[in-house]
């Protein structure tokens, strides 16, 4: 059996199961490419009420999965002062027969006040059970000064404790895993040097089956050469670290230029009011398009097929998945210059870059784009072979290479 842990809730409803249905996408590739070699996969997680869920966004779990199975929990809602000791005991009474039958346990470090990945990740290392340790998303020192500007004095000083708990539990656990899978770009970078077998992976999510046909993108390419308006867009949450304000004052200092191009901002958020208002007052709103959201899948890839670009301004460190299906559908980036996004440009060469905040620097690089579009095309070209790197058949694949050989050196 293949055993994860999680905090994310599990849903329950009489004695029907349900996930978010982001989750469920992830837990069904893994028990397409991982029950085969290690058996039925067994998810235990927190537990909360169907009444709580978002009906939109949930999927059940049932006999249409018969190699996944659900073990609801504690409470989701258990706070700190609860947790301990009777919640924690029950994860851990939860737990126990599960990770006897376990020949893999797959867990992360989370909250040290409320541990749940945490306990069965050290339960798994003291059991001498082989474990797969899945890194942070996120850098979480990076992600610091930027939640304490958003917390009280005293919340604040809780977050900076477990912060540093988190800290010292993952150079614990990734020290001793029998694989540590941390996510490209700053998280990798802070823990690869203490692993015991570091792998660096993406976290992608299309298929081989979403990457744009040669043809398709041929035909694209090809209408490239008429001079026709550039078409960029961005697709995700509508929230300001995302710079997304940026995006469309870099938009319009290319206008203003003489670019004649459009931005579809796809998606929703609460900062969505705010940018269709900036957008007016730069006198741009008949460039700046908000189509609304579209559940991920064959819809969204069609529609990111029919732009040219995206346009994306992170002020500080982020990871999107968007990456990956903007290279499926062959768009290379036009990106500020974090960390992540220079890491994907250095090694799929398909990105231009920028620095955060420089709204004439980004315009250039529009201006330049559109003047010189053999360039937008090679972009797009190796941005269509990055696709087909980054497909989740790909990547599941290597995380199941990588899993069987630390299972057979642990010689479990």
């Amino acid at each position: 059996m293949y055993l994860m842990a999680t905090h994310i809730p599990i849903y329950l409803d009489g004695g029907r199961t349900y996930i978010n249905d982001s989750w469920y996408s992830d837990l069904e590739l893994g028990s397409r490419f991982f029950s085969r070699h290690f058996g039925p996969i067994a998810l235990i997680g927190p537990s909360l009420p169907i009444e709580l869920a978002d009906a939109m966004h949930m999927r059940e779990v049932g006999p249409d999965m018969p190699n996944l199975s659900l073990h609801p929990s504690i409470d989701a809602r258990t706070r700190i002062r609860r947790f301990w000791p009777a919640a924690a005991r029950q994860w851990q009474a939860d737990l126990a027969p599960l990770l006897r039958e376990a020949s893999v346990v797959h867990a992360s470090v989370d909250d040290p006040f409320r541990p749940m990945q945490l306990a069965a990740m050290r339960a798994a290392l003291k059991a001498n059970k082989p474990t797969v340790l899945i890194g942070f998303d996120m850098d979480i020192w990076d992600l610091l000064d930027d939640k304490l500007r958003q917390m009280g004095r005293i919340e604040g000083k809780l977050h900076v404790a477990r912060t540093a708990g988190m800290e010292f539990w993952m150079r614990h656990c990734v020290r001793r895993a029998s694989v540590a899978m941390l996510k490209e770009g700053l998280v990798y970078d802070r823990y690869a040097p203490m692993a015991k077998n570091p792998k660096e992976f993406c976290h992608s999510m299309h298929s081989e089956a979403d990457v744009v046909s040669e043809g398709e993108l041929d035909e694209r390419l090809t209408s490239l050469a008429s001079g026709r308006p550039l078409r960029f867009a961005y697709f995700g949450r509508f929230v300001e670290r995302k710079g997304l304000a940026d995006a469309i004052r870099v938009l319009a200092a290319a206008r203003g230029r003489g670019v004649d191009a459009s931005y579809d901002l796809i998606g929703d958020g609460p900062q969505r009011h705010e940018l269709e208002t900036l957008a007016k007052e730069l006198g741009i709103a008949e460039s700046v398009r908000f189509p609304g959201s579209f559940p991920y899948g064959v819809a969204l890839h069609e529609r990111l097929r029919t732009y040219d670009a995206v346009l994306f301004t992170p002020t500080e460190e982020d990871t999107p998945r968007m990456v990956y299906d903007a290279f499926a559908s062959g768009l290379p980036l036009i990106t500020s210059d974090i960390a992540f996004l220079r890491r994907r440009a250095d090694r799929d060469q398909a990105s231009v870059l920028f620095e955060i905040g420089a709204i004439e620097e980004g315009a250039t690089r529009l201006v330049e784009l559109n003047q010189d579009r053999e360039r937008l095309v090679s972009l797009s070209r190796k941005a269509h072979e990055a696709g087909g790197r980054h497909s989740v058949e790909r990547w599941y694949g290597q995380r199941l290479a990588w899993t069987v050989e630390a299972v057979e050196r642990h010689g479990y």
